[in-house]
């Protein structure tokens, strides 16, 4: 799916730092795509339940309070199985706690954020049609490699 295509579906960001979850949304957006916003796991949630089919990317951030991004990411995943993921982390090799293992092979987009790393991922998201724990991870060199 190209970003093109992608514009009348949305993105929805989700960290707990209102700066980076509106600078997100405003990278985003202003390279044409439509972004949603939650605070926090559980308002994600809320959102999904209500607009799943609207919603083609999740990018969590992986360390909030409540519910972290790795269990957000686990519960999206059954409540919205064609969902694309990413995660905003400050340690991108930090492995996600055991019981959410399946969050292992989502990638990973550093904070603090540069604008063209995170819209190369974005791209890279949406276009890659990897979904549900398939996914492609970005190697050292810029391309992505299937992870499974």
């Amino acid at each position: 799916m190209s970003v093109g295509r992608a514009a009348h579906r949305k993105i929805l960001v989700v960290d707990d730092d209102a700066v980076v979850r509106s600078r997100s949304a405003g990278i985003l957006t202003a390279a044409g795509m439509e972004v949603l916003q939650a605070e926090d796991g559980f308002a994600a949630l809320a959102i999904l339940s209500r607009r799943s089919l609207e919603i083609v990317l999740l990018i969590a951030d992986t360390e909030m309070p409540g519910m972290d991004g790795y269990d957000l990411i686990h519960r999206a995943r059954i409540l919205c199985p064609s969902l694309r993921f990413l995660r905003l982390a400050r340690d991108t090799n930090a492995a996600p706690p055991a019981e959410v293992s399946d969050c292992r092979s989502v990638p990973a987009v550093s904070k603090p954020l540069a604008p063209s790393t995170l819209l190369a991922h974005v791209r890279l998201a949406l276009a890659s049609g990897a979904q549900n724990g398939k996914r492609e991870a970005p190697t050292s060199n810029g391309s992505w490699d299937r992870r499974g």
